[in-house]
């Protein structure tokens, strides 16, 4: 796993270059489809570039730090779906949470927090992320994808 910035410059493209999978966190702010259509051509770029055309399989964009109480977001959130599409979205999102902000200044997964009704149900919604994350990553999904 390599996390690199959103801005893009060489530590990106090199991590893109000897990638297999890019799983790609997006907020739902006001340039969030703008970054999406630049990562998709950066993208693209790296594949031509620098793996003689190998394609990267994108397991697709995860709303991230998503504040479900806003209009604005959701908003952001449907026309990023209705832009993007089903295939390049997750099925869910990671909300803003508390549990999250905790887990990492403690260096722990949010299932190892002290059990809360917040750390139960951002446990339960990061498993699942990760579940999907690793159903997307199995070989006859891959050849799907790219």
């Amino acid at each position: 796993m390599i996390d690199t910035p959103p801005t893009w410059g060489a530590r990106n493209f090199t991590a893109l270059a000897i990638t297999d999978f890019l799983i790609s966190p997006v907020e739902m702010k006001e340039f969030a489809l703008d970054g999406i259509k630049n990562l998709l051509a950066s993208v693209e770029a790296v594949e031509t570039r620098a793996r003689e055309g190998r394609k990267v399989a994108n397991l697709g964009f995860l709303p991230s730090r998503f504040n479900s109480h806003s209009a604005e977001e959701r908003q952001k959130l449907q026309a990023t779906l209705d832009a993007v599409g089903t295939r390049l979205m997750f099925p869910g999102v990671i909300k803003l949470r508390d549990s999250y902000e905790i887990a990492l200044a403690n260096r722990v997964p949010v299932w190892k927090l002290p059990s809360s009704s917040g750390a139960k149900i951002a446990a339960a919604e990061i498993k699942q992320i990760l579940k999907t994350i690793a159903s997307r990553m199995e070989p006859a999904k891959v050849e799907e994808m790219a």
